[in-house]
Protein backbone atom coordinates (compact mmCIF):
# COMPACT_ATOMS: atom_id res chain seq x y z
CA UNK A 1 0.00 0.00 0.00
CA UNK A 2 1.35 3.40 -0.81
CA UNK A 3 0.40 4.74 2.59
CA UNK A 4 2.31 1.98 4.29
CA UNK A 5 5.43 2.64 2.22
CA UNK A 6 5.26 6.34 2.92
CA UNK A 7 4.87 5.77 6.65
CA UNK A 8 7.73 3.29 6.79
CA UNK A 9 10.20 5.68 4.99
CA UNK A 10 12.71 7.44 7.31
CA UNK A 11 11.91 11.04 8.17
CA UNK A 12 14.39 13.76 6.99
CA UNK A 13 16.06 16.37 9.22
CA UNK A 14 13.85 19.21 10.50
CA UNK A 15 14.63 22.77 9.41
CA UNK A 16 13.87 24.30 12.85
CA UNK A 17 16.29 22.10 14.72
CA UNK A 18 19.68 23.76 15.44
CA UNK A 19 22.80 21.68 15.00
CA UNK A 20 24.51 20.53 18.17
CA UNK A 21 27.79 22.16 19.26
CA UNK A 22 28.99 25.60 20.54
CA UNK A 23 27.69 28.68 18.76
CA UNK A 24 30.04 31.67 18.06
CA UNK A 25 28.76 35.28 17.84
CA UNK A 26 29.67 37.34 14.83
CA UNK A 27 32.24 40.10 15.79
CA UNK A 28 31.00 43.68 15.28
CA UNK A 29 32.53 45.73 12.54
CA UNK A 30 35.53 47.82 13.59
CA UNK A 31 34.82 51.45 14.58
CA UNK A 32 36.05 54.06 12.21
CA UNK A 33 38.14 56.74 13.94
CA UNK A 34 37.38 60.24 12.84
CA UNK A 35 40.52 62.07 11.92
CA UNK A 36 40.48 65.70 13.13
CA UNK A 37 42.49 67.94 10.94
CA UNK A 38 43.99 70.83 12.95
CA UNK A 39 43.83 74.11 11.20
CA UNK A 40 47.07 75.96 11.49
CA UNK A 41 46.32 79.63 12.16
CA UNK A 42 47.92 82.17 10.01
CA UNK A 43 50.96 83.55 11.73
CA UNK A 44 50.99 87.32 12.04
CA UNK A 45 54.10 89.39 12.27
CA UNK A 46 55.10 90.72 15.64
CA UNK A 47 55.75 94.40 16.18
CA UNK A 48 59.53 94.10 16.12
CA UNK A 49 59.29 92.06 12.89
CA UNK A 50 57.43 94.77 10.96
CA UNK A 51 58.98 97.62 9.07
CA UNK A 52 58.45 101.28 9.88
CA UNK A 53 55.96 101.69 7.02
CA UNK A 54 53.88 98.76 8.27
CA UNK A 55 53.89 100.08 11.84
CA UNK A 56 52.82 103.56 10.76
CA UNK A 57 49.95 102.15 8.70
CA UNK A 58 48.82 99.94 11.61
CA UNK A 59 48.85 102.86 14.08
CA UNK A 60 46.86 105.08 11.73
CA UNK A 61 44.27 102.35 11.22
CA UNK A 62 43.85 101.78 14.98
CA UNK A 63 43.53 105.51 15.71
CA UNK A 64 40.97 105.95 12.97
CA UNK A 65 38.92 102.97 14.21
CA UNK A 66 39.00 104.29 17.79
CA UNK A 67 37.70 107.74 16.91
CA UNK A 68 35.06 106.34 14.57
CA UNK A 69 33.77 104.14 17.39
CA UNK A 70 33.78 107.08 19.80
CA UNK A 71 31.86 109.21 17.32
CA UNK A 72 29.32 106.44 16.75
CA UNK A 73 28.80 105.99 20.50
CA UNK A 74 28.27 109.71 20.94
CA UNK A 75 25.65 109.74 18.20
CA UNK A 76 23.81 106.79 19.73
CA UNK A 77 23.81 108.40 23.18
CA UNK A 78 20.65 110.39 23.70
CA UNK A 79 20.98 113.96 24.84
CA UNK A 80 19.43 114.77 28.21
CA UNK A 81 16.31 116.88 27.91
CA UNK A 82 16.69 120.31 29.45
CA UNK A 83 13.88 121.51 31.67
CA UNK A 84 13.01 125.13 31.05
CA UNK A 85 10.84 126.78 33.70
CA UNK A 86 9.11 130.05 32.95
CA UNK A 87 10.13 132.85 35.28
CA UNK A 88 6.72 133.14 36.85
CA UNK A 89 6.50 129.43 37.61
CA UNK A 90 10.09 129.31 38.87
CA UNK A 91 9.37 132.19 41.25
CA UNK A 92 6.35 130.34 42.57
CA UNK A 93 8.36 127.17 43.19
CA UNK A 94 11.08 129.09 45.07
CA UNK A 95 8.50 130.96 47.13
CA UNK A 96 6.78 127.68 48.08
CA UNK A 97 10.10 126.18 49.24
CA UNK A 98 10.89 129.23 51.37
CA UNK A 99 7.43 129.19 52.95
CA UNK A 100 7.90 125.51 53.77
CA UNK A 101 11.23 126.22 55.50
CA UNK A 102 9.74 129.09 57.53
CA UNK A 103 6.83 126.92 58.64
CA UNK A 104 9.22 124.15 59.70
CA UNK A 105 11.38 126.60 61.69
CA UNK A 106 8.36 127.98 63.57
CA UNK A 107 7.40 124.54 64.85
CA UNK A 108 8.43 123.97 68.47
CA UNK A 109 11.40 121.69 68.91
CA UNK A 110 10.67 118.27 70.41
CA UNK A 111 11.50 118.00 74.11
CA UNK A 112 14.94 116.66 74.99
CA UNK A 113 15.34 113.25 76.51
CA UNK A 114 16.74 112.80 80.01
CA UNK A 115 20.14 111.84 78.61
CA UNK A 116 20.35 114.87 76.29
CA UNK A 117 19.13 117.18 79.04
CA UNK A 118 21.83 115.88 81.44
CA UNK A 119 24.59 116.30 78.86
CA UNK A 120 23.46 119.83 77.96
CA UNK A 121 23.31 120.84 81.61
CA UNK A 122 26.80 119.44 82.25
CA UNK A 123 28.27 121.35 79.29
CA UNK A 124 26.73 124.63 80.49
CA UNK A 125 28.13 124.10 84.00
CA UNK A 126 31.63 123.42 82.62
CA UNK A 127 31.53 126.59 80.51
CA UNK A 128 30.34 128.60 83.52
CA UNK A 129 33.22 127.25 85.63
CA UNK A 130 35.76 128.08 82.92
CA UNK A 131 34.50 131.65 82.70
CA UNK A 132 34.58 132.02 86.47
CA UNK A 133 38.11 130.62 86.67
CA UNK A 134 39.39 132.94 83.97
CA UNK A 135 38.15 136.12 85.63
CA UNK A 136 40.90 136.20 88.29
CA UNK A 137 43.76 135.66 85.80
CA UNK A 138 45.47 138.95 85.02
CA UNK A 139 45.58 139.55 81.29
CA UNK A 140 47.86 141.84 79.30
CA UNK A 141 47.85 145.29 80.88
CA UNK A 142 46.41 144.01 84.17
CA UNK A 143 49.61 142.78 85.85
CA UNK A 144 49.03 145.09 88.81
CA UNK A 145 46.10 142.92 89.81
CA UNK A 146 48.23 139.79 90.18
CA UNK A 147 48.40 138.26 93.64
CA UNK A 148 51.87 136.74 93.07
CA UNK A 149 54.76 138.97 94.28
CA UNK A 150 57.54 139.94 91.86
CA UNK A 151 60.15 137.27 91.15
CA UNK A 152 63.36 137.71 93.11
CA UNK A 153 66.39 135.82 91.77
CA UNK A 154 69.01 135.04 94.42
CA UNK A 155 72.70 135.07 93.48
CA UNK A 156 76.04 134.99 95.22
CA UNK A 157 75.89 138.71 96.05
CA UNK A 158 72.28 138.77 97.21
CA UNK A 159 69.07 139.28 95.29
CA UNK A 160 68.89 141.04 91.96
CA UNK A 161 66.97 143.89 93.57
CA UNK A 162 69.73 144.44 96.11
CA UNK A 163 72.37 144.55 93.37
CA UNK A 164 70.40 147.19 91.53
CA UNK A 165 69.89 149.34 94.63
CA UNK A 166 73.28 148.90 96.35
CA UNK A 167 76.46 150.38 94.90
CA UNK A 168 79.73 148.61 95.74
CA UNK A 169 82.89 150.73 96.12
CA UNK A 170 85.54 150.33 93.46
CA UNK A 171 88.24 149.24 95.91
CA UNK A 172 86.20 146.23 97.09
CA UNK A 173 87.07 142.85 95.53
CA UNK A 174 83.85 141.07 94.66
CA UNK A 175 85.41 137.61 94.88
CA UNK A 176 86.70 138.23 98.39
CA UNK A 177 83.36 139.73 99.30
CA UNK A 178 81.58 136.59 98.09
CA UNK A 179 83.91 134.38 100.15
CA UNK A 180 83.22 136.42 103.29
CA UNK A 181 79.49 136.15 102.61
CA UNK A 182 79.73 132.36 102.41
CA UNK A 183 81.89 132.08 105.54
CA UNK A 184 80.06 134.50 107.79
CA UNK A 185 76.56 134.13 106.40
CA UNK A 186 76.12 137.92 106.40
CA UNK A 187 74.33 139.83 103.68
CA UNK A 188 75.91 142.38 101.36
CA UNK A 189 74.53 145.33 103.32
CA UNK A 190 75.90 143.97 106.60
CA UNK A 191 79.39 143.42 105.19
CA UNK A 192 79.47 146.94 103.74
CA UNK A 193 78.37 148.39 107.08
CA UNK A 194 75.09 149.76 105.78
CA UNK A 195 72.95 147.51 107.95
CA UNK A 196 73.25 146.78 111.64
CA UNK A 197 74.21 143.30 112.76
CA UNK A 198 71.17 142.14 114.67
CA UNK A 199 71.51 138.37 114.68
CA UNK A 200 74.15 136.19 113.12
CA UNK A 201 73.01 132.88 111.70
CA UNK A 202 74.73 129.83 113.04
CA UNK A 203 77.18 128.28 110.64
CA UNK A 204 75.82 125.20 108.97
CA UNK A 205 77.33 121.99 110.23
CA UNK A 206 79.34 120.44 107.39
CA UNK A 207 79.02 116.69 106.99
CA UNK A 208 82.56 115.41 106.56
CA UNK A 209 81.30 112.13 105.11
CA UNK A 210 79.55 113.91 102.25
CA UNK A 211 82.03 116.75 101.75
CA UNK A 212 84.90 114.71 100.36
CA UNK A 213 85.10 111.30 98.71
CA UNK A 214 87.67 108.81 99.98
CA UNK A 215 88.07 105.46 98.27
CA UNK A 216 86.89 102.59 100.45
CA UNK A 217 85.32 104.82 103.06
CA UNK A 218 81.60 104.91 103.75
CA UNK A 219 79.67 107.19 101.40
CA UNK A 220 77.60 108.59 104.25
CA UNK A 221 77.67 108.81 108.02
CA UNK A 222 77.69 105.23 109.40
CA UNK A 223 75.20 106.30 112.03
CA UNK A 224 72.72 107.26 109.26
CA UNK A 225 73.17 104.21 107.03
CA UNK A 226 70.09 102.56 108.49
CA UNK A 227 68.01 105.56 107.40
CA UNK A 228 68.75 104.93 103.71
CA UNK A 229 66.22 103.42 101.39
CA UNK A 230 66.33 99.76 100.46
CA UNK A 231 68.04 100.19 97.09
CA UNK A 232 70.44 102.86 98.36
CA UNK A 233 71.34 100.64 101.32
CA UNK A 234 72.07 97.69 98.99
CA UNK A 235 74.19 99.93 96.73
CA UNK A 236 76.15 101.20 99.75
CA UNK A 237 76.82 97.66 101.01
CA UNK A 238 77.87 96.50 97.54
CA UNK A 239 80.26 99.45 97.27
CA UNK A 240 81.96 98.57 100.57
CA UNK A 241 82.33 94.88 99.62
CA UNK A 242 83.67 95.77 96.17
CA UNK A 243 86.29 98.15 97.58
CA UNK A 244 87.39 95.51 100.10
CA UNK A 245 87.88 92.89 97.36
CA UNK A 246 89.33 95.17 94.64
CA UNK A 247 91.75 97.69 96.04
CA UNK A 248 92.50 99.52 92.78
CA UNK A 249 89.23 99.43 90.88
CA UNK A 250 87.65 102.87 90.54
CA UNK A 251 84.68 101.97 88.33
CA UNK A 252 81.38 100.24 88.87
CA UNK A 253 79.77 98.32 86.01
CA UNK A 254 76.05 98.96 85.60
CA UNK A 255 74.07 96.78 83.20
CA UNK A 256 71.37 98.63 81.30
CA UNK A 257 68.58 97.19 79.19
CA UNK A 258 67.23 98.30 75.85
CA UNK A 259 64.16 99.80 77.52
CA UNK A 260 66.33 102.26 79.46
CA UNK A 261 68.13 104.08 76.62
CA UNK A 262 66.83 102.24 73.51
CA UNK A 263 70.37 101.32 72.39
CA UNK A 264 70.30 97.63 73.18
CA UNK A 265 71.68 95.85 76.21
CA UNK A 266 74.96 97.38 77.35
CA UNK A 267 77.21 97.99 80.36
CA UNK A 268 77.96 101.52 81.61
CA UNK A 269 81.04 102.15 83.75
CA UNK A 270 80.44 104.68 86.53
CA UNK A 271 83.15 106.14 88.75
CA UNK A 272 82.72 105.78 92.50
CA UNK A 273 83.24 109.51 92.90
CA UNK A 274 80.12 110.10 90.80
CA UNK A 275 78.18 107.68 92.98
CA UNK A 276 79.32 109.68 96.02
Amino acid sequence: MPTTAASSAPAGPSRNKRPAGPQRSVPPPPLKKQVVVMKIPKMTKLSYEKTDEELNALVKAEVKAFFEKTKADAQLKQEKPYLMYPRVKLRQVVQAMQDKKRAASKKPAPPLSDYEHTITKKIKEDKRKQKAAGKDVAQLGQQAQQSVPPLVVENQYGSNINLMQISVPDDVDLDELAKWMNVTGLSLEQLLGREELTTVKEAEVVDEWRRKYVYGRSLCDPAKVKNLGTQMYKLHEYYLRFCAQHQSEQYLGVQVRDRHYFHGDDIIWVQFSEVH
